[in-house]
């Protein structure tokens, strides 16, 4: 369906999936918008797949822009305007160009059709039989083999879009390093409905395949061992919050480990909700929140520059996107720093996370005032003044409070005994809640204390 502009105007383009066997394997109504069509842009390996077609010889092809962006922004404008045509892969919805451009175009259903041809991982999954609804896909077009970390659990099966013939080993070699070196790894080059290569290899033994033996046109199918191995180190491939304190790298600042699991339930993570972290001292609070729940998003704000690096370092050694504005590691708060120099800050947060600063002057008021309505907000203290500030707004906005005590058990001489830690004052409100006179929050050692 095709959708006029404010002006009236009728504005539209047409993305086609394409694979490597070319026009043969287009749909007749994909051949027939390709026949149509003012300019035909693509890659130059997809613009090559229309050589030998007389009757599309004379409508202009155009190479897209390396990289990507922000050409793509002019070409899909020039396209809406003559009814230009995309050639995409596969599915061009499916992690592909589709994608980028729905991103690009606000009313991408009403200027703008997507004809489909199968994906290179519905592809695999016809060939080995697998479910394709029950498995997921690892996006390393443009990322770190480490995003396959939360997947990496005993028996889990997943499939990886490589970027070109290098991925291949690249992943295996990363397999490998977790321990995962007898994982079963299906290598699919080149796949059509009709054909297509497979080669199967363990991960120990794929690190050390070159290159040549399979195309850049390449993805994998990834199989996990089970029985007795145990997955990553440290319980890496869990989702759920409380990762061990030694996998973060850190100064001292670091929300422990028990706290840590306590305060990311507070905050509630839900699929692509956007956390605003301030104080991200190792980034543990942020880390953690965007690998419970698919899409979540943090912006970590942190003054420090040398725990800026630390934080980034820790993001990526634990499988979270720093490339790809998953996570957006900033400075000093702009109620702390106001001529703070960066992206400005779009999007509302979803929920705020205050675990250094709130004895700044301001810091909790800015923070509650930017915080969308219905988001979250969650500040810890540790220190007499911070409490105060934090029952203050307690009083005027509502919420609860917590006084969060944790004991290890540790060597005493001989024997053995509880050593505590500092007491944590958690306090958490949503914006919508109204103080309520008379009631207090959770009260200390009664029926609702942790």
């Amino acid at each position: 369906m095709r959708g006029a502009d404010a002006r009236g105007e009728d504005r539209h383009l047409t993305i086609i999936g394409i694979g490597v066997d070319g026009l043969a394997g287009l749909s007749p109504r994909a051949r027939a918008a390709l026949d149509g069509a003012t300019a035909i842009h693509g890659s130059p390996r997809q613009l090559a797949l229309l050589d030998g077609a007389d009757a599309l010889s004379a409508i202009p092809r155009k190479p897209l822009s390396r990289p990507l962006m922000p050409g793509l922004v002019g070409d899909v404008r020039e396209a809406l305007d003559h009814g230009g045509v995309f050639l995409a892969s596969g599915d061009p919805m499916f992690f592909g160009l589709g994608a980028t451009i729905a991103r690009i175009v606000p009313d991408f259903g009403g200027h703008i059709v997507s004809i489909p041809s199968p994906s290179s991982v519905s592809l695999a999954a016809a060939r080995l039989g697998w479910p394709l609804a029950e498995i997921p896909t690892v996006n390393l077009l443009t990322r770190s083999p480490a995003m396959l970390l939360p997947h990496m659990f005993p028996g889990a099966r997943f499939f990886v879009l490589c970027a070109n013939a290098e991925g291949p080993a690249s992943v295996a070699e990363y397999l490998a390093t977790q321990g995962a070196g007898r994982a079963r790894v299906h290598v699919l080059s080149d796949m059509t409905p009709d054909a297509g290569k497979h080669h199967v290899a363990t991960a120990s033994d794929l690190a050390e395949h070159t290159v040549g033996e399979w195309s850049d046109l390449v993805m994998l199918a990834v199989e996990m061992p089970s029985g007795t191995w145990a997955g990553p180190p440290h319980g890496l491939a869990s989702r759920t919050p409380g990762l061990a304190d030694e996998v973060f790298e850190h100064d001292g600042q670091l929300t422990k480990q028990i706290p840590r699991s306590v305060v990311i339930g507070l905050l509630r993570p839900y699929p692509g909700a956007l956390l605003w972290d301030i104080g991200g001292g190792s980034g543990s609070i942020s880390i953690e929140w965007i690998r419970a729940a698919a899409g979540a998003r943090s912006e970590c704000f942190e003054a420090d520059p040398d725990r800026r690096a630390r934080i980034e370092r820790n993001a990526r050694g634990l499988g979270i996107d720093v490339d790809h504005h998953v996570l957006q590691l900033r400075g000093a708060a702009p109620q702390i720093a106001p001529t703070t120099s960066y992206a400005p800050l779009a999007d509302a947060p979803d929920a705020v996370f205050i675990g250094g600063g709130v004895t700044a002057e301001g810091m909790l008021d800015w923070a509650w005032g930017a915080l969308r309505a219905g988001g979250r907000l969650v500040a810890t203290a540790v220190t007499a003044e911070a409490e105060a500030i934090l029952r203050a707004h307690r009083d005027a906005h509502g919420g609860q409070m917590l006084r969060l005590g944790v004991e290890h058990l540790r060597p005493l001489g001989r024997y053995s005994g509880w050593q505590p830690t500092r007491n944590l004052v958690i306090y958490f409100c949503d914006k919508h809640e109204q103080p309520n006179a008379g009631e207090s929050a959770l009260q200390e050692g009664g029926p609702e204390a942790i």
